[in-house]
């Protein structure tokens, strides 16, 4: 709405992820699982859509839309991410920015750390099937969820499993972590491929169910939906991901060559340009 009011009186800047920076020139909305078709059918409904923004436009003396993609319409459009995490990238005429990571650097070294980090949305199921899945695997493990009990428990082989709901500055999970498991946030997504870490990914919406098809395309991670998942099973499962030193091995190499992609500021280049 905001850019619609804007657009001709302002320059204009869209910003976001591949998922919620949309390319404003398609005649529709692609569908996600079809990645190399340009949308021709309308199966969502978005004419009659299109037919209500255009009368809320015209009710604000603002120009109409000739399709819905152009709600997005900006001067300068900016999708902070990599490109394989854009659900759009093939329909992307914009080059793609370096991903938003505040404070971001290459860990200076990747040594191989002995812990798993978990971090988990604070609006999930309760995470009790996860835990016991960690106690069994024997590891020390470090649980970040916001709101939870600062708590520690016990695993196999006296392994502590340290649970927090105080953050951890990547810095510091790049340098103890030897698996990270998330539900596919695309910040921390993006942080763990770029420290070489290999990733469990436990997603439980949309957005995060194509975070961990990415990344599992890329090699460097197993995905799993939250709902779906096989909790009796998930220790062997983590255990095998934290001693497969293949897996271990493209990850670093597939992070090495992330680190080449991350570049300045995207909003100070498009304030410049």
């Amino acid at each position: 709405a905001m850019l619609c009011a804007a657009r001709g009186k302002v320059p204009t800047v869209s910003i976001g992820v591949g998922f919620t920076a949309l390319p404003a020139h398609l005649p529709l909305f692609p569908t996600f699982g079809q990645p190399g078709l340009v949308p021709v059918t309308d199966e969502c409904g978005e004419a009659r859509l299109l037919d209500l923004c255009n009368r809320a436009l015209a009710a604000n003396s603002a120009r109409p839309i000739a399709a819905l993609p152009q709600l997005f319409a900006a001067d300068k459009a900016i999708a902070a991410c990599f490109r394989e995490f854009d659900p759009y990238a093939v329909h992307r005429t914009e080059r793609h920015f370096a991903p938003f990571l505040l404070s971001w650097t290459p860990p200076p070294t990747r040594p191989a750390g002995e812990a798993i980090v978990v971090y988990l949305a604070e609006n999930l199921v309760p995470d009790e099937p996860l835990v016991d899945a960690l106690a069994k695997v024997g590891m020390p493990a470090i649980v970040v969820r916001p709101g939870v009990a600062e708590r520690t428990i016990e695993a196999a082989g006296g392994a502590q499993i340290t649970i927090t709901s105080q953050p951890l500055h990547f810095a510091e999970i790049a340098r103890r972590a030897r698996l990270v498991i998330s539900n596919g946030n695309a910040g921390f997504a993006s942080a763990s491929l770029l420290a070489g870490l290999p990733h469990l990914v436990l997603p439980h919406d949309g957005e995060k169910d194509l975070i961990g098809a990415a990344l599992t395309r890329l090699n460097v991670a197993r995905c799993s939906r939250w709902d779906e998942t096989d909790w009796p099973r998930l220790a062997d499962l983590i255990n095998a991901m934290a001693c497969d030193d293949a897996l271990a091995a493209r990850a670093r190499a597939v992070g090495g060559r992330m680190v080449t992609r991350m570049a300045a500021d995207p909003v100070i280049g498009a304030a410049d340009a």
